[in-house]
């Protein structure tokens, strides 16, 4: 086990410690005031008291410092100081329950004496399931309480007090078998939560790998590598999507097929390196243009690009176009055929449907098409429409 794996074991120990303590440190209220009201009439000794107000007010401090710790969190960072004040507040609640035994234990009758300390030994027994996670802050707890009585008993002359020196004995060293043979099955099934997060961990961090290259591999699959817009896949997907959704919302959609006039006379003059450029600009142009998060501008094939544009009347699809065809050529790039324009120019072909009856995406495109068609019959740089038939 490397060093970081043994500081992730001892905070889930900590955090597991101060966990149970939440109703474990309480418990201490309850016995002694039982242990308080049972004594008093015996002893009449206003010291009982002075005792219990140092218990409610030792209490009373580890429990407000577990709820504020957890509140607090951080314990990546605070685990050493965590733990270290844990123990350092068992030792005090031990030497603090010990001094009830040393203050009244042979001021009492008998039955009075086997009182304390079965309820010192009841305290240890239930501190052990708290206390699980932490052998340290047991021994702190554990050693005050059980060694000073078993000691001293031993030494009694009495048979009764040898008797109960051997229990003391026997019960420490039988807890402490118990808690470190429970504490290793916990510290081993904390070695396999805490394997099993960090697979879970290393799962997610592949998953999410797996996931981002995924995503990479489909941006990639619906891009084009020279231009950067979408490439035909996703054009073909858009307009089935946008087909659907106008479809069921009888919403208008309008389509443009653009072409860059005279492109096969730029590249033989040129070269093709000059007409990638080309191409680069005139979607640059055409991208500033389009806006509209729904809107969609995909390189169709070679030098034709087409926009798909959902919710969209014949005229904005117009407007739009004739931005369009007034943006490339004021981009000012130097035209191979100059019969048109001394400049690079395009031809724009217009459709628009609202979706219904028999009529499929694939019209929409013909139409857009033939309208294209038309522009270049007619002269190039500039813009024609075609119905498709409903």
């Amino acid at each position: 086990m490397n060093t970081e794996e043994k500081k992730a074991l001892l905070m889930e120990e900590v955090k597991t410690l101060y966990q149970r303590s939440i109703i474990a440190i309480p418990l201490n209220y309850v016995v002694s005031t039982v242990i308080t009201v049972v004594l008093y009439p015996e002893v009449g000794d206003k010291r009982l008291l002075a005792w219990l107000l140092m218990m409610f007010v030792l209490t009373s401090l580890r429990t407000g410092y577990t709820y504020w710790v957890h509140k607090r969190g951080d314990w990546s960072k605070y685990t050493g100081s965590y733990h270290a004040i844990y123990m350092l507040g068992s030792l005090f609640a031990g030497l603090l329950w010990i001094t009830l035994f040393f203050m009244f234990a042979f001021k009492v009758p008998e039955v009075y004496l086997l009182f304390i300390i079965f309820t010192l030994g009841g305290m240890v027994i239930g501190a052990a399931s708290s206390m699980a996670t932490s052998p340290r802050s047991y021994l702190c707890y554990i050693c005050p309480m059980l060694l000073p009585p078993a000691i001293i008993f031993l030494f009694e002359a009495d048979i009764l007090g040898f008797a109960i020196s051997i229990l003391l004995f026997i019960t420490f060293f039988a807890l402490l078998v118990v808690f470190f043979q429970n504490f290793r099955v916990y510290k081993s099934g904390m070695r396999l939560k805490l394997d099993r997060d960090k697979l879970i961990h290393n799962l997610k961090d592949s998953n999410k790998d797996l996931e981002n290259a995924y995503e990479k591999i489909m941006n990639l699959s619906n891009t084009d590598e020279l231009t950067g817009i979408s490439n035909r896949r996703a054009f073909d997907l858009s307009l089935k999507k946008e087909w659907g959704r106008a479809l069921r919302s009888n919403l208008p959609l309008s389509f443009i097929m653009v072409d860059i006039d005279f492109f096969k006379d730029y590249n033989d003059t040129f070269g093709h390196q000059e007409g990638d450029k080309c191409l680069q600009a005139v979607v640059t142009g055409i991208a500033d243009l389009v806006k509209r998060p729904g809107d969609m501008i995909a390189r169709y094939g070679g030098e034709e690009f087409c926009l798909i544009l959902p919710d969209t009347e014949l005229e904005g699809a117009l407007v739009l176009a004739k931005s369009l065809k007034e943006k490339i050529e004021l981009l000012k790039i130097p035209a191979a055929n100059k019969s048109v324009s001394p400049y690079v120019t395009i031809s724009l072909g217009v459709s628009f449907i609202r979706p219904e009856g028999k009529i499929i995406p694939e019209d929409l495109v013909y139409a857009a098409d033939k309208a294209l068609y038309l522009a270049k019959q007619h002269g190039r740089n500039r813009i024609e429409t075609w119905e498709t038939d409903v």
